[in-house]
């Protein structure tokens, strides 16, 4: 049985959990048993990373360190100035929309409900807050003269993950809760909790949000065979036309170059975790010819996929 912290790959032609679940690259918790995820962002970079629309139940919080940050929720553009923090919401489609042209640095914590909601007082005054308002607050933000000691903390998280010792899981779990109640205090001090008081449960998504959802994870799916608008748009129970406007509201791109995006986020992992020869990556990932799958990925990631594979692996 595959654990749940994902930290390997799958040979070619398999799908991850969190890959099926919207997340193309598996959510790569680094201590097992522990769901909680430390990533350091910085531009520009390359090659390139081509960011796709997923979601997870977990939590994402994201302070601009250098420089301002942007993500895409739920087709709303979020602009983070420097110094500012965000946090989404579980289960909003989202990705990092970020300028990769220009010079930034966030640090990024996401953070399982589970987590921080171990025990029933802790997920009343911890966890419900945010997740009982998942329908009418996708995310929440502060400006950089709202976050109060969250710099510092997620800089200690940063300093703890760079030199993990014995008690390291003990040492991120304790400052992840110190971070989270530090972000609480500041929300409910802007009254966001108390603006949305009238959402007493889980709000369930609206119709045009799940059919999304529903069109894409047929995406995640089915990536590996041939796929048509046609059969995309069915998935959601929508026309073509509707499901192209939905999928460039919420995604920000149409939903065959969404397909395409999905599959090289796919092959790029493959390519990276798996011993797979390229052919057999570009064909499992839905691509017929490898020639035009080579020109694809290259146009996405700036490199072919071997180059890509090589200079992957050196900087792991």
């Amino acid at each position: 049985m595959e654990n749940e912290n994902a930290t390997t790959a799958r040979e070619a032609g398999a799908l991850t959990d969190s890959a099926a679940e919207g997340f193309p690259e598996a959510l790569e918790y680094v201590h097992p048993g522990l769901r909680i995820h430390f990533w350091e962002g910085v531009g520009p970079v390359y090659p390139r990373k081509p960011y796709v629309g997923h979601w997870h139940d977990d939590f994402e919080i994201v302070l601009a360190e250098e420089g301002p940050f942007a993500e895409l929720v739920n087709g709303a553009r979020v602009e983070v100035e420097e110094g500012g923090l965000v946090v989404v919401n579980g289960g909003q489609i989202h990705k990092v929309a970020v300028d990769d042209s220009t010079r930034y640095r966030y640090l990024m914590l996401i953070v399982h409900p589970a987590v921080l909601g171990c025990e029933p007082a802790l997920r009343r005054g911890a966890v419900d807050p945010m997740r009982r308002r998942m329908g009418v607050l996708p995310f929440a933000t502060l400006h950089k003269d709202e976050t109060g000691r969250i710099p510092e903390i997620f800089r200690a998280i940063r300093d703890a993950e760079a030199a993990p010792g014995p008690d390291a899981p003990l040492v991120l779990a304790g400052l992840t809760f110190r971070l989270w109640a530090e972000a609480m205090e500041k929300f409910r001090a802007k009254g966001i909790f108390a603006r949305n008081a009238g959402d007493a449960e889980p709000a369930a998504p609206d119709s045009e949000f799940a059919a999304v959802r529903a069109m894409a994870s047929f995406v995640h799916e089915r990536y590996g065979g041939p796929l048509t608008l046609a059969r995309i748009a069915a998935a959601g129970g929508v026309c073509r036309s509707r499901c192209c406007a939905m999928f460039a509201r919420h995604m920000g791109q149409s939903p065959i170059s969404y397909l395409n995006s999905y599959r090289l986020a796919v092959a790029a992992r493959m390519l990276r975790e798996s011993s797979a020869p390229v052919a057999d990556v570009a064909y499992s990932c839905g691509f017929a010819h490898q020639s035009y799958f080579a020109q694809q990925f290259r146009a996405a990631y700036g490199r072919t996929p071997r180059e890509w594979r090589r200079h992957a692996r050196t900087r792991d």
